[in-house]
């Protein structure tokens, strides 16, 4: 509800507030609290589709990252500590909601499986990609 009577103050209160109902004056107390419950519902299936959401990209990208690890096992056997890297960088900026960064970082290591295995066992061992004289 607003206390503005001008029709325009009402619709710029709905277009810019993501008004989920407007209901007009005088208002009954069971109105409102019939439009107070359908928004807590509607906030309440919102929270839900959302978790839906990050469980399904979560379960669906952790089979991906399974899967690739077995192109480049070497590789991915980084990823838990990578992800804990970023756990507690996100935790000292004051992030919350780390899943997106987690699983960024998760996916990090997917253009790994390009290299060749004995390129990526040099790479983690720490070996020198120096390119070798010629001997003429």
């Amino acid at each position: 509800m607003t206390g503005q009577s001008e029709l325009e103050s009402a619709i710029a209160a709905v277009n810019h507030g993501a008004i989920f109902r407007f209901p007009s004056k005088p208002c009954g107390p069971d109105e409102l609290l019939g439009a107070v419950a359908a928004g807590a519902r509607l906030n309440e299936f919102i929270v839900g589709e959302r978790k839906l959401l990050r469980q399904t990209l979560n379960g669906a990208a952790t089979a991906l990252t399974d899967g690739m690890s077995m192109a480049a096992p070497t590789a991915f056997s980084r990823v838990p500590t990578l992800k804990g890297y970023v756990r507690r960088l996100c935790s000292r900026l004051g992030i919350t909601g780390t899943w997106p960064y987690e699983l960024a970082a998760a996916r990090a290591r997917f253009g790994c499986i390009t290299l060749p295995p004995d390129t990526l066992d040099r790479l983690y061992a720490r070996h020198s990609f120096a390119p070798r004289k010629a001997r003429w």
